[in-house]
């Protein structure tokens, strides 16, 4: 007969290799085995308490001797109070270093290093991945503090403070004239620029108040400019058909023209004087030659033709633009010069 049997507690148990009547007296053993297991454990669950019980501190045998020795959760020691530790009077700044004897102040220095406080063969290990001091070289996205606009000095410019002096260069110029490019393309690429237009006003007129007022003037077809109080251009309106130019006061004015037949007659005129006259010679007389007022008689248009009457004293210059002609009867304009 078969006699497998449970892992923990030794039951028999059944098994395929034996009859049932076999295994049928092997189940009455398992049943009286686990009868007994039961009542030793109601036995021994009868002793205890419940699931939510408490107890106080001292209700625990040697609990309360234990804790006694022992310090606050939230205690603190001092430096000075680990045994291990040598650091009085270490200056701020000193570092702590494991020697053989414990931990003490000092530093990684030569002179550490030389009297053997320190394993000076594991110092490549803790240097490994460190920069040099001298012209170290930077990885990643290092920080540093922003320094004011306007600093002058061998503090490091962050890109804040770069982007802050391009932005205060720029001073909020128009996007077509914001960097040097723009200014040289605008300027046409000249680098002597300011040579190049103070040469090209050098060719202009100065700044004069008669043309400045010149151009204020408003002006509509027929209107005349004359030279008006203290030398100021004025502007004279233009007259209705029929109208002659005349003086009034000294400026100029229209007029109503004379009447048919009277004639124009300035009698001796003055040296500067203007006089529409006809030639009474066979002389020809070139533009800008002289011609004796005797020889001219004022003109004026009798509502046919120019005619003229009497003679004039002094001596003219033709200004007429062009040469009358030798036989009398040429008519043009004239200027007494003497």
């Amino acid at each position: 007969m078969a006699d497998p049997r449970s892992a923990n507690r030794n039951y028999p148990i059944p098994s395929n290799e034996n009859t049932i009547e076999q295994d049928f007296l092997r189940l009455i053993e398992l049943v009286g085995l686990i009868d007994a297991d039961l009542a030793a454990l109601i036995v021994a669950l009868a002793g205890k308490s419940d699931a939510g019980h408490g107890h106080a501190i001292g209700e625990i045998i040697g609990l309360a001797t234990a804790l006694a020795g022992k310090a606050d959760a939230a205690h603190n020691h001092a430096l000075s109070g680990l045994s291990d530790v040598t650091a009085t009077g270490a200056p701020t700044g000193t570092v702590l270093v494991k020697t053989a004897g414990g931990w003490q102040a000092g530093g990684l220095d030569a002179a550490i290093i030389q009297s053997g406080t320190i394993d000076a063969a594991r110092l490549p290990t803790v240097t490994t991945g460190l920069a040099p001091l001298a012209s170290p070289a930077f990885s990643g996205t290092p920080t540093a503090p922003t320094a004011a606009a306007g600093t002058n000095t061998t503090q490091l410019a962050t890109t804040a403070f770069v982007a802050a002096a391009v932005a205060a260069l720029i001073n909020s110029s128009p996007a077509a004239l914001d960097t040097l490019k723009e200014l040289a393309t605008a300027l046409g690429n000249d680098a002597n620029f300011a040579t190049t237009v103070t040469n090209a006003l050098a060719g202009k007129q100065p700044l004069s108040a008669v043309l400045t007022a010149f151009a204020a003037l408003t002006w509509t077809s027929g209107d005349l400019l004359y030279a008006g109080a203290a030398g100021a251009l004025a502007r004279l309106p233009k007259g209705s058909d029929g109208q002659i130019l005349t003086l009034a006061s000294g400026l100029p004015a229209w007029a109503a023209a004379p009447a048919a037949g009277v004639p124009i007659d300035v009698g001796s005129g003055s040296v500067g004087a203007f006089i529409i006259a006809r030639k009474t010679n066979s002389s020809a007389a070139s533009n800008g030659s002289t011609v004796s007022g005797s020889n001219l008689q004022a003109t004026y248009y009798d509502g046919t033709s120019w005619t003229g009457s009497g003679s004039l004293s002094g001596t003219w210059r033709n200004v007429s633009g062009q040469s009358l002609p030798g036989s009398s009867g040429g008519s043009g304009l004239f200027q007494r010069i003497s």
